[in-house]
């Protein structure tokens, strides 16, 4: 194995000095060889392990099918209708004098990270470009958006991770508090980046005061304009929806099948072993999961909450940045529901990178500042029978549409108080 790694390496420097002295396109000779090599490898693996990858691919339809499907379609669907009614340009304008100053951006923002805040992975995305394609924002406002707006689902953070895999319910708060801070700081930092790049400023003079009633107006004259029936609303809404999930669910069948492959070679633990090498305080096994954590942030959460003989504050840290990173197979559902806008996902990447970086270091301090003195250390006790989350494809939706509904309305009521109090 270690002689075809050292062949695959020294054919991968000759084919790429042979691009760079032949075109001098250094950067696309690059990544066209690299993934030249992935599909090579990845075709050799299935080839010589077909029921390993027949069984993984089961897997992920099963996800799909019983977890992705019921979870997110009716988001899916919910967000695009919302949004076709108005619904998004009423809670935006009355949010816009809030937003604007902090973000930048207009009120609709709010509404992005309410629902990402309820559903999880790929709505936020989703949602935006879902206003880009409905033109009520610009391409750069949507990539500011999409810096703070693409986050994990709190039935994930507390249920999945916190209960499930830590077997501590009492970390669940930490974690989700770790991770909607650090995508608010994350779209704060990139906010100036995109208005130094682009030379926008904050004009407080554009930002007019508006109340319940003219907010009312502009969602009754939105309606008004609209051509389309409540029928060909929710046929179209469902119709994209659909193609959506499918997609995900594509993405999510082949990185089940790769993250599998990988797992049964040697390939994460040659990796492992050497990044042990480099920083020796760090236990292989972390680092295993840290590298399944970077491509499927799930798996990699469950082999980080199941080693042993580290630090538990590590543990926390490296599974908050997981799942603030995301993984690639969660790029890879971002950038198919992004495919036909003009967003970037060069700098979504450089942001969720960030993010990551950000949330460990907010478990870091949250933990040791409140938590450990607290004495909330790890239990393996906790039964997880005896969780009050929901457990069926109703309950689960009833369950994010209530935090949806409870983060709406609380906008709803600020937005209304900030406008009554500066009316004048």
């Amino acid at each position: 194995m270690i002689i075809v790694y050292l062949l695959i390496l020294l054919s991968f420097i000759y084919i790429f000095n042979h691009f760079r002295v032949k075109y001098g396109e250094f950067k696309k000779a690059f990544f066209f060889v690299l993934s030249l090599y992935i599909l090579i490898i990845l075709t050799i693996l299935m080839l010589s392990s077909p029921q390993v990858a027949l069984d993984a691919g089961l897997v992920g339809v099963d996800i799909w099918l019983n977890i992705i499907l019921p979870s997110l379609f009716p988001f899916f669907v919910c967000s695009e209708i919302l949004i076709g009614l108005g619904i998004a340009d009423f809670l935006g304008s009355l949010l816009e004098p809030i937003i604007r100053p902090i973000y930048n951006v207009p009120g609709q923002s709010a509404y992005v990270f309410s629902i990402s805040v309820a559903s999880g992975y790929p709505v936020g995305a989703k949602t935006v470009a879902d206003l880009l394609d409905a033109r009520k924002i610009d391409t750069i406002s949507g990539q500011k958006i999409l810096s703070f707006s693409s986050t994990s689902g709190p039935l994930f953070l507390i249920g999945s991770v916190s209960i499930g895999m830590l077997k501590n319910p009492s970390i669940g708060s930490l974690l989700a508090i770790s991770h909607y801070v650090g995508a608010l700081l994350t779209g704060l930092l990139f906010k100036h980046y995109y208005d130094y790049k682009y030379k926008r400023r904050y004009d407080k003079n554009s930002i007019s005061k508006v109340n319940l009633h003219d907010s009312l107006n502009i969602l009754y004259n939105r309606n008004k304009k609209n051509k389309k029936s409540i029928g060909e609303l929710l046929s179209s809404s469902v119709v994209k929806s659909m193609n959506s999930i499918l997609m995900i669910g594509g993405f999510v069948i082949v990185y089940s099948i790769i993250i599998k492959l990988l797992s049964d070679t040697t390939l994460f633990t040659a990796l492992s072993t050497g990044l042990n090498y480099i920083f020796p305080s760090v236990s292989k096994e972390l680092f295993n999961g840290l590298l399944c954590g970077l491509i499927e942030m799930t798996n990699g959460c469950k082999i980080i909450a199941t080693t042993s003989g580290v630090s538990y504050v590590m543990k926390l840290c490296m599974v908050s940045f997981i799942i603030s990173w995301s993984g690639l197979s969660i790029h890879s559902q971002v950038i198919s529901v992004i495919k036909n806008t003009k967003l970037k996902i060069k700098p979504y990447l450089a942001c969720k990178l960030c993010h990551g970086f950000i949330s460990a270091f907010l478990t870091l301090i949250l933990y040791n500042a409140f938590y450990y003195k607290n004495n909330y250390v790890e239990t393996f006790s906790y039964d997880t029978s005896l969780s009050l989350l929901p457990n069926n494809f109703l309950a689960v939706f009833a369950f994010s549409m209530k935090i949806f509904g409870v983060i709406i309305a609380t906008l709803f009521v600020l937005g209304l108080l900030y406008n009554q109090i500066n009316k004048k």
